[in-house]
């Protein structure tokens, strides 16, 4: 018998495992559904900036998330060529997104959602001419059958598939857009301060690298296709640029392991809601990030969809996913703007090399600018505390 839910949430990322968590929280019958095996690998993503780590703490889930082997982080590097500055940030952390994800899907089951890993979901037209449920088709190995629930939040990132039979919600990319890399070391390197986010660019993109605290370094870049085409492998340019910004250790691994790849990071969809539907996180557009930024976006747009997902799980509405377009145009409008920014700098060295060289003379002004765009505030003065995280999560049986 076809089961009927209150929220089915395709995509258990950070926007989409949270609002499930906070969904389960409130009462309401929940399914999580991710395309991936899991616990999964990612590599993007891996930064949470001073406002994603204080919204985590507004959620209630910030005790969950510092159980994490999260390093702190208090600089940020940036270099283009041999020119080069260090900023103080706000207070932020790197974690490895496998563990993140996981407690926080983790949660979302203790709260009472139910989760399918490793499961495709597509939205499929509505069977019922009252059209009160959408209707989700669920495949994987063991189960093919549908789904109906009330209220659908798709979160299911800039590569997902639940849409791709509907065409008024393709997503448009830019042209110029350059696609994700990102693959993990496991090998010790040393390229700088554990606290120092490095980020080091060039014309053909930029390479940033962390250090994580329970072993290795994170390497997620956002490079241009022609650029990877031309030098056969996407490691063997990052070690270019990294080379170029005067990092003359990198390991023959960078070159040699394989990448995980993003499809173009810039696009953005015609419409975010549809009857019943609502569309969040990376799913609903994306500009290239630079220091963390991106997973704030997905944790506050979380927060804020939910309340409207809740209403309409009792009953769908027009007005609400008016509002959820509204609000996420208010939102993300400046911010994107600002990486659009930054990523228009960064295609053009020589202003961007004057624009370090300004920034060393004016340091202060430099540091105002980082801090108005990581959006600080005063309140997070917690530290990090490391302890192994839960790993089991609830599976329903087909």
């Amino acid at each position: 018998m076809n089961k009927v839910v209150d929220v089915a949430v395709i995509g258990a990322g950070v926007t989409g495992a949270l609002s499930a968590y906070l969904l389960a929280k409130q009462g309401l019958n929940v399914t999580l559904i991710e395309r991936s095996n899991w616990p999964r690998e990612k590599v993007c993503g891996c930064c949470l900036n001073y406002e994603a780590l204080k919204l985590l703490k507004d959620t209630g889930l910030f005790d969950v998330c510092r159980k994490l082997p999260i390093q702190p982080l208090k600089n940020c590097h940036i270099s283009m060529g041999r020119s080069s500055i260090t900023l103080a940030i706000p207070k932020g952390g790197a974690v490895s997104r496998r563990l993140l994800d996981n407690a926080i899907v983790n949660a979302a089951c203790n709260a009472g959602a139910i989760f399918l890993p490793h499961t495709t979901a597509s939205i499929e037209k509505a069977s019922d001419t009252t059209n009160k449920v959408c209707n989700i088709h669920l495949r994987n190995e063991t189960m093919n059958r549908i789904l109906h629930a009330k209220a659908v939040l798709i979160a299911d990132g800039i590569g997902g598939s639940t849409l791709n039979n509907m065409p008024s919600y393709r997503r448009n990319v830019k042209p110029t857009s350059r696609r994700g890399f990102g693959t993990h070391l496991q090998q010790t390197w040393e390229f700088g301060s554990p606290d120092t986010i490095r980020m080091c660019c060039n014309k053909d993109g930029y390479v940033g690298l962390v250090q994580m605290k329970d072993g290795g370094a994170n390497i997620a870049a956002a490079l241009d296709p022609s650029a990877v085409k031309h030098y056969g492998k996407p490691g063997i340019l990052a070690t270019r640029i990294l080379n170029d910004s005067g990092i003359h250790n990198v390991p023959t691994e960078v070159s040699e392991v394989a990448w995980k790849a993003t499809v173009p990071l810039t696009g953005y969809r015609p419409r975010l809601y549809g009857q019943h539907i609502f569309i969040a996180g990376d799913a609903a557009g994306y500009v290239e990030p630079f220091t963390g930024e991106g997973m704030a976006w997905g944790i506050k747009c979380a927060i804020t969809v939910v309340p409207l997902i809740k209403i309409a799980a009792v009953k769908w509405d027009k007005s609400l996913g008016i509002q959820w377009e509204d609000y996420h145009s208010r939102y993300l409008k400046k911010r994107h703007f600002k990486c659009k920014l930054i990523a228009w700098l960064l295609r053009h060295s020589t202003i961007m090399k004057c624009g370090i060289k300004l920034w060393n003379f004016m340091p202060c002004f430099a540091q105002h600018l980082i801090e108005s765009y990581i959006v600080p505030g005063r309140d997070y003065n917690k530290s990090f505390v490391s302890a192994a995280p839960a790993t089991s999560y609830k599976k329903e049986t087909s």
